[in-house]
């Protein structure tokens, strides 16, 4: 690590079955920030949950120009900045959950061969198959290659049923309507 650089983590498709969610290439699920320090040798990080998307509001930022200075009128975007974290780890961050979806084939018209939606909200991700309408849900904390799914055998842990119940509803509502997967 070098002082005043920023890494990211990146995690890649694993998974070769349909059934298993396959993160986009370079979907990012942690970012440590590092920021130069008072005393030169030494540097401060964080973590904290941001997504591809932020690098774009981010890398304006860094440039000095302002997003709707640069947008068409009328566009809209999910870009969260983190140059805040970049300048103070402790500093809140504004995005409080991650949400992806993936699909093939990916174009338009195309009948799905697998859908899959995914909500991380902090140490635990809920991802729907979309087609069939089941759920896997994981404490990435305890396992971070998503190799132990909580909602095994179709029933849900109590120490995990309010975090199941939370992330359910906070999907659903990313979703558009009717699209629930169930």
């Amino acid at each position: 690590h070098h002082p005043g650089h920023a890494h990211t983590h990146t995690q890649t498709p694993h998974h070769t079955t349909p059934h298993h969610y396959q993160a986009a290439p370079h979907h990012t699920h942690t970012h440590k920030a590092t920021h130069p320090h008072p005393h030169p040798h030494t540097h401060a990080h964080t973590s904290t949950h941001t997504h591809t998307t932020d690098l774009w509001l981010s890398t304006l930022e860094l440039c000095g120009a302002d997003a709707p200075a640069v947008l068409p009128s009328g566009w809209e975007h999910d870009s969260v900045s983190f140059l805040p974290l970049l300048q103070d780890p402790s500093a809140p961050h504004a995005r409080d959950f991650l949400f992806t979806e993936h699909f093939v084939p990916n174009h338009p018209g195309a009948d799905y061969e697998h859908r899959n939606a995914a909500l991380r909200v902090g140490d635990h991700k809920l991802i729907r198959n979309l087609l069939e309408g089941t759920d896997r849900l994981y404490d990435l904390s305890a396992n971070p290659l998503e190799k132990g799914n909580l909602l095994r055998g179709g029933t849900v842990p109590e120490e995990v049923r309010a975090v199941y119940a939370d992330l359910q509803e906070r999907l659903e509502a990313l979703l558009p309507e009717g699209d629930s997967g169930e």
